[in-house]
C-alpha cells in the first residue's frame, strides 16, 4: 500500500516500535501520576487513551474559543471573571487528562505509536492556545511579550522532542516544564485572575513590573532546559552532526518570531498577536509531527518540511521587503493568508497520517479494539 506520509520502511518499523523513557519529576511521581492512575482505574474499558487525549485538547479549545468570543482578535482585553476561571479550570482538566491517557493505554494494553504521536500533536497545539490565554490574563496583550512567551514555551517542547529523536528515548528530570512548569503556570494565571491588574503591575521586582519579571524568569528556565537537552544529546547521540542539523527548524522559527517583533514596520507580531500565534502555532505543530513521525518510524528526519519552509519564507521575505520600503503584500493580509494555509496544512497532515497509521497497524483511532474490552 502506498501512503502519503508513511514510507515503506517507516510502515514496517511502526510494528516494532517500543517506547522508552521515564518521568522523574517529583510532582509527576507524587501528585499527577497517582491522580491519573486513580482516574484511569475508574474509567470504563471502552474509553480509549486517544479519546482522553482529545477531550483534554477540547478543554483548552473551549477556553480559547470563549476568550475569542469575549474579546475578538485583540488580546488587549480581559474576559469576564467567570470565563477566565472556567478557562483556568479547563486548563487544569487538560493537565490531569494529559497524564491519564497514558495510564489508560497501559492499563488496557493498547499503547501504540499512534497514541504517542497523537498525544504529542495535541500538546504542540496546546502551547499556542495556552500562550494566548496567558498573554491576556498577564496583561501582555498585543505586545511583544505574548508572542515571546509562546516562543519560550516552545523551547522545552521542541528540545525534548529533539532529544527523543536523537537518542531514542524521552526522560524528564526531577523538575521539568512538563509537570512542574505547567502547574506553576496555572498557579500564576490563577493569581493574575484573582488580583486586580493595577495591583499586579504595582509589584516591582528588580526594576520590572511583576508580569515582565515572570517572563524573564521563564526565559532563563527555558535556557536551562535547553542546556539539559543539549548535554544529553551530545553525551548519548552517536551522530552529533545530524543532531545539530535537526535543530535548524527551531532556529528558523526563532528568526521568524524575531522578524515579526523587531523588523516588521507594522510590528505585526504584536499588533496581530492572535493571528500570528495561529500561523506560527500550526506551523510549529506540523514540524513536531514530522519529527515525532521520524522517531516512531525510525526513518530520517528532514528538517523544516517544504510547506513550512514556503510559508515561513514567504512571511520573512515580505516582512524584510517592507522594512526596506519595497512591500510586496500588505503585512496583515499576508499573515491572515499564511495562518489559514498553515492551519489547513497541519490539519490535512494530522488527519491523513492518523488514517495511515490506523490502517497500517489495524487499530481504531478513537475506539478500543473489541478484543480489549472486557
Amino acid at each position: 500500500m502506498t501512503y502519503a506520509y508513511l514510507s515503506p520502511a517507516g510502515a514496517r518499523n511502526l510494528h516494532t516500535y517500543q517506547y522508552e523513557g521515564g518521568d522523574y519529576s517529583l510532582l509527576y511521581q507524587y501528585v499527577l501520576s497517582p491522580i491519573a492512575s486513580s482516574l484511569s482505574q475508574r474509567l470504563p474499558d471502552w474509553v480509549s487513551a486517544n479519546l482522553i487525549t482529545y477531550l483534554g485538547h477540547l478543554s483548552l479549545v473551549i477556553g480559547y474559543v470563549l476568550g475569542w468570543l469575549c474579546c475578538g482578535l485583540s488580546l488587549d482585553c480581559r474576559s469576564p471573571a467567570w470565563v477566565e476561571w472556567l478557562t483556568l479550570a479547563l486548563y487544569f482538566a487538560w493537565i490531569i487528562l494529559d497524564n491519564t491517557d497514558g495510564k489508560q493505554a497501559r492499563r488496557l494494553g493498547i499503547s501504540s505509536p499512534l497514541g504517542l504521536l497523537f498525544d504529542h500533536q495535541v500538546d504542540a497545539l496546546n502551547v499556542f492556545t495556552t500562550a494566548t490565554f496567558f498573554g491576556m490574563v498577564c496583561g501582555y496583550g498585543n505586545s511583544p511579550y505574548t508572542l515571546a512567551s509562546w516562543f519560550v514555551a516552545t523551547i522545552p517542547f521542541y528540545l525534548f522532542t529533539w532529544e527523543e529523536l536523537n537518542i531514542g528515548k524521552l526522560e524528564f528530570p526531577m523538575l521539568s516544564g512538563t509537570s512542574e512548569g505547567t502547574v506553576v503556570l496555572g498557579g500564576i494565571m490563577a493569581w493574575m485572575i484573582w488580583t486586580p491588574p493595577a495591583a499586579v503591575n504595582a509589584v516591582v521586582v528588580f526594576g520590572l513590573p511583576l508580569p515582565m519579571m515572570i517572563f524573564w524568569v521563564g526565559f532563563v528556565l527555558g535556557l536551562m532546559n535547553a542546556v539539559y537537552n543539549v548535554v544529553r544529546v551530545v553525551t548519548y547521540c552517536k551522530d552529533s552532526t545530524t543532531a545539530c542539523v535537526s535543530v535548524l527548524p527551531f532556529l528558523y522559527f526563532a528568526f521568524t518570531v524575531a522578524t515579526a517583533l523587531w523588523v516588521s514596520p507594522a510590528h505585526i507580531g504584536a499588533v496581530a498577536a492572535r493571528e500570528f500565534l495561529v500561523f506560527a502555532g500550526f506551523a510549529f505543530s506540523k514540524e513536531m509531527c514530522h519529527m515525532q513521525l521520524a522517531h516512531v518510524t525510525s526513518t530520517s528526519y528532514m528538517p523544516l518540511n517544504l510547506p513550512n519552509f514556503v510559508l515561513l519564507t514567504a512571511f520573512l521575505v515580505n516582512t524584510w521587503a517592507h522594512s526596506c520600503g519595497y512591500g510586496l503584500v500588505d503585512e496583515y493580509v499576508l499573515l491572515v493568508m499564511l495562518a489559514v494555509a498553515s492551519a489547513w496544512s497541519y490539519i490535512y497532515m494530522a488527519y491523513t497520517l492518523a488514517k495511515e497509521i490506523s490502517s497500517e497497524l489495524g487499530i481504531p483511532v478513537f475506539a478500543v479494539p473489541k478484543r480489549k474490552i472486557r
